[in-house]
């Protein structure tokens, strides 16, 4: 993919696409070069291909001239329909630059080199819609592209961020009133879990990490899980205080807390860290990433937990409790119920647990494993929006390339190679996951029409390397070089997928490698693109899964087996835990819910978690 790029350009364009009833109509044509102008002007964009500045080749007496489509807006409607016909029967920009039906037309705005934090906090995003919406007026503006889906998740991560955290943070201030039902017993936990998240999230900012679309649900997680941590060593200090010790001191009271407390805490914090850890062993780098932050996390809180909060409270005076009021014993009551419900009926209940069980052994057979773009999204949601309506209207909004190379200089323009990459094209375009294609085949199609006067006849493939070869020579543009490399020895073959949806791009993907498996001998083709880079991040996905569930098994099996000291314990221990793990990737499979980076890192999380 990186090489591809280096080679033939950037697939992460920004797609602009113009919507009216005729883009040839002059007043749209106006705001095309209005539009190209003002979007070349913004600083950042690299350059911006449209009708204004795409090239086209044009007869005059025995020469070809290089020129733009659009270089000013046609005087008359013989000019308009002299422009339409020279677009749409162009290959390269028929069904891609505009549509078929002249519906919509697309301006490709390619961005100068940046990471995407700098894409984000530059606003050229945002620069280039607003340029976009004002110039188009009455007319329907969408966009697209990687980078414009980037800007918009960080934003929307962002602002729900802004109202997440809070929420939580009032869910778990309401858990600890009814628990604690103290202002200290309330504010003493927040502290430690507060405590947690500024440390990791500036250590994170120290270390110049950024969050992603799976380590920006960190910070919600360090404040659901770590507030455990304090709960148990408030909630254990009170019991010491109401055990009797009227005289004791603050500093007496903690320090028996801590006696009692600190080792299951540590024991609950190295289990949670355990399943955290096992995410490391994932080779997608996002959810290796999301594990990494969540044992600084889980630490960080753990430490606060047990230094932060043992100090607060031997500042503080003993608080005065008394016997569990009749309103907190209800807690008790019905735990001691369930006690008595699980041991009378243990057989039964075992027995039932078996059956779930093995009902969701059944239903992990149905997971489905995907990543899904933009079927995760509200079918309202802009993005959404704007990606159907020009993977509908300008051949696919999904890029993927096919790499095509032989070992001869000028080895593709070989007769056989080229009529094997016509092939190989016209097959692709029957796909119906597929809908426009552009090769350097087409350009030389082009070329040599244009070369013979425009003569339909000769808009074919020539059948002479030596032909192609001075085609190229004598005709060629600068837009050849998004075609073909310099030695002529490799080419690119740009496929537009009409889905998003990582495991239908798989299924198009699978019947792209058989095809290429018949290419003769001489053409070695592989299949690249940001769409084929999500065919193997589902399937490290799938495979990081059962890495990182078995890892945490053991990981947390050998923290049983030596908090227990003993090998049986230990497995006993070990199945109320693997029963919601199966129960789990079970309701996975029965609710159609897919196997993504996301859902994938439930399985670990709630190992960590249930060990507590």
């Amino acid at each position: 993919y990186r090489r591809a790029r280096r080679l033939f350009g950037s697939d992460d364009t920004i797609v602009v696409a113009l919507g009216a009833d005729d883009v040839f109509a002059p007043q749209v044509l106006t705001r095309i070069l209005r539009m190209t102008r003002r979007l070349e002007g913004i600083d950042g964009v690299q350059s911006v291909l449209s009708l204004a500045t795409a090239e086209t080749l044009r007869p005059v007496g025995d020469d070809v001239v290089v020129a733009f489509l659009l270089e000013e807006v046609p005087a008359d409607a013989a000019g308009a329909e002299r422009l339409r016909l020279e677009t749409l029967e162009n290959p390269l920009y028929a069904g891609t630059l505009v549509a078929r039906d002249a519906s919509a037309t697309a301006l490709l705005v390619s961005l100068d080199r940046m990471s995407d934090r700098e894409l984000v906090e530059r606003g050229i995003d945002r620069e280039i819609v607003e340029v976009a919406l004002s110039v188009a007026g009455d007319f329907d503006v969408w966009v697209a592209g990687v980078p414009h889906q980037k800007v918009h998740t960080s934003t929307q991560l962002t602002r729900e961020l802004r109202y997440m955290l809070p929420a939580i943070i009032l869910l778990v201030g309401f858990v600890l009133v009814l628990s604690l039902r103290s202002a200290r017993g309330v504010l003493l936990p927040l502290v430690a879990v507060l405590l947690g998240m500024i440390w990791t999230l500036g250590t994170l900012a120290w270390l110049g990490q950024e969050l992603n679309l799976i380590t920006v649900t960190v910070p919600a997680l360090i404040l659901t899980i770590g507030f455990t941590y304090a709960l148990h060593v408030v909630a254990d200090y009170d019991a010491v205080v109401r055990a009797g010790a009227a005289e004791l001191t603050p500093r007496a009271a903690v320090r028996e807390t801590l006696g009692t407390v600190a080792a299951p805490v540590l024991v609950t914090g190295l289990t949670t860290a355990a399943g955290f850890v096992s995410l490391t062993l994932n080779p997608v780098p996002a959810i290796g990433q999301f594990g990494i932050f969540s044992v600084m996390g889980v630490g960080f809180t753990l430490l606060a937990s047990l230094t932060a909060v043992p100090a607060l409270m031997a500042l503080l005076p003993v608080p005065r409790l008394g016997r569990r009021s009749r309103d907190g014993a209800w807690l008790d009551r019905a735990a001691d119920g369930l006690a008595n419900f699980s041991t009378d009926r243990r057989r039964q209940l075992i027995a039932v647990y078996f059956v779930i069980g093995a009902v969701a052994l059944v239903g992990m057979t149905q997971i489905r494993v995907a990543i899904k773009f933009p079927g995760n999204m509200d079918p309202e949601f802009p993005v959404r929006v704007d990606w159907e309506q020009i993977n509908a209207r300008l051949g696919g909004a999904s890029p993927l390339s096919v790499i095509l190379e032989t070992d001869l200089p000028e080895g593709i323009l070989e007769p056989t190679n080229l009529a094997a990459i016509r092939s190989l094209q016209e097959w692709m375009e029957q796909q119906p996951d597929v809908g426009e294609t552009g090769s350097i085949v087409d350009y030389l199609m082009v070329l040599n029409r244009a070369l013979h006067g425009g003569d339909p006849e000769h808009f074919t493939v020539p059948e002479r390397q030596r032909l192609a070869s001075q085609l190229l020579l004598f005709g060629a543009g600068p837009q050849s070089q998004r075609f073909i490399d310099a030695p002529r020895q490799t080419t690119i073959l740009h496929v537009n997928a009409t889905v998003g949806d990582s495991d239908k791009i798989t299924r198009l993907v699978d019947r792209i490698r058989v095809r290429l498996a018949e290419l003769p001998s001489s053409l070695q083709g592989r299949v690249t693109g940001s769409g084929a880079l999500l065919y193997r991040a589902q399937d490290d996905v799938s495979r990081g899964q059962l890495i990182s569930i078995s890892a945490a098994f053991v990981f947390i099996y050998l923290i049983l087996v030596v908090m227990f000291t003993s090998f049986r314990v230990g497995l006993l221990a070990l199945f109320p835990n693997v029963l919601p793990i199966l129960i789990y990737f079970g309701a996975l499979g029965a609710s159609g819910v897919t196997l993504n980076p996301s859902t994938s890192l439930v399985g670990c999380l709630a190992l960590g978690i249930a060990v507590d």
